[in-house]
């Protein structure tokens, strides 16, 4: 008889990062299904609908309380979830989304994309984020039989803030990277689309949360870069969640607000695959600017399309992961410090030499690896 594993995965609103996640994940793990295991996802609408992957191999169920919001689908991942995999006999059961583990499941592998929570004064308000610190990520953690961190970061995170967990309960499985390949044709009709010159734009990918991509910052240090080397606009492309929607929308309000920079940062809204391929292709650099991230997938995401980044020294994952490939300032650099570190942004052949170092970087974090380590994993927590 085949072992049933059982995957929750879901998310609301416009697919980011976990949406990748999870399409480029549950896909591979269909690809590399065992002769003797069977797949199921359980899911919700919104992400079967964003979803461009193939579940080959995949049982994908789909329930209507996932779709109704979060609240519903805390209850129903917390209660419904695990009464359905005793009654239908899932030998292992993996959360790559949001980890609510209530009740006991010994066999519960749970997936933690960052604490950063606890690094940011109410990250997601108060009541959301009191309850994922106090309530959520200590059930998660003490209940479940074995924790994926998707870093090393992550699981330092998880050392310092829950130091009862014990060491070999955490395991190091890093995302892969996947991006798509488009020509020069398709490049020039993308950037044509958003009245854009190549080399002559700065890139910002994720989520429009000021707060939590320090989007206030980021733009601070546009209008450094701006007066070091003018003639550049600055791209916002994302979603908006509904947890700092308006934020959000007070942060562009005070965009068009101000005078230098209206009309040069211009918010272009989600944009999907391709085209953020193309955006990537195109741009002088991408700036991640963010104190805070689990992973930190846009940067790797632009190494692997020889597109420089520009990242924020003070975020500890980022650091780790550019492998000096990258460019690291500080908020407080001066425009002096600054024009030092990115000089080689505006030289072509130092460009150029930077290629072969963000490829090698890049190619590191591969979704068939990723999900052979998963894999690995949910066999021995199957024993």
């Amino acid at each position: 008889m085949k072992q049933k594993v059982a995957i929750l995965a879901f998310y609301h609103g416009p697919k980011l990062g976990i949406g990748v996640y999870i399409d480029q994940l549950v896909s591979q793990l269909g690809r590399q299904l065992p002769e003797d295991f069977k797949l199921m996802l359980y899911t919700n609408r919104n992400t079967i609908r964003n979803s461009q992957a193939e579940y080959s191999g995949v049982r994908v169920v789909q329930s209507k309380m996932l779709n109704l919001g979060s609240i519903a689908a805390v209850f129903w991942s917390a209660i419904v979830f695990p009464v359905i995999c005793f009654l239908r006999r899932h030998k292992v059961s993996v959360i790559l989304t949001n980890p609510v583990v209530m009740m006991p499941m010994r066999k519960t592998i749970s997936v933690v994309h960052d604490l950063n929570e606890f690094e940011m004064a109410s990250k997601y308000g108060r009541l959301r984020t009191f309850y994922r610190k106090r309530i959520m990520l200590p059930s998660a953690l003490s209940k479940s039989a074995a924790i994926v961190a998707i870093s090393k970061f992550v699981k330092r995170q998880i050392e310092q803030h829950f130091p009862r967990v014990p060491e070999n309960k955490i395991h190091i499985i890093n995302n892969g990277v996947e991006v798509a390949t488009v020509n020069d044709s398709e490049m020039k009709a993308a950037l044509d689309e958003y009245k854009l010159t190549p080399q002559k734009y700065y890139l910002v990918v994720g989520r429009i949360d000021p707060k939590g991509k320090n989007l206030y910052e980021t733009v601070e240090l546009y209008r450094k870069l701006e007066s070091l080397h003018s003639g550049h606009r600055l791209i916002l492309a994302g979603g908006i969640n509904d947890f700092c929607r308006a934020e959000a929308e007070r942060f562009l309000r005070w965009i068009d607000d101000q005078d230098d920079l209206r009309g040069k940062v211009n918010y272009v809204g989600y944009v999907d695959e391709r085209r953020l391929a193309c955006l990537y292709r195109g741009a002088r650099a991408a700036i991640f600017f963010s104190r805070y991230e689990g992973f930190g997938l846009p940067m790797i995401e632009a190494f692997k399309v020889g597109c420089p980044v520009i990242y924020n020294r003070n975020c500890q994952v980022l650091r780790e992961h550019a492998e000096g490939a990258g460019f690291e300032v500080d908020e407080s650099d001066s425009e002096d410090n600054l024009s030092c570190k990115v000089a080689d942004l505006y030289d072509d052949a130092m460009r150029s030499a930077l290629v072969s170092r963000m490829s090698s970087v890049a190619e590191k974090y591969d979704w068939a690896e990723c999900a052979g380590q998963f894999w690995k994993l949910i066999k021995a927590v199957a024993r």
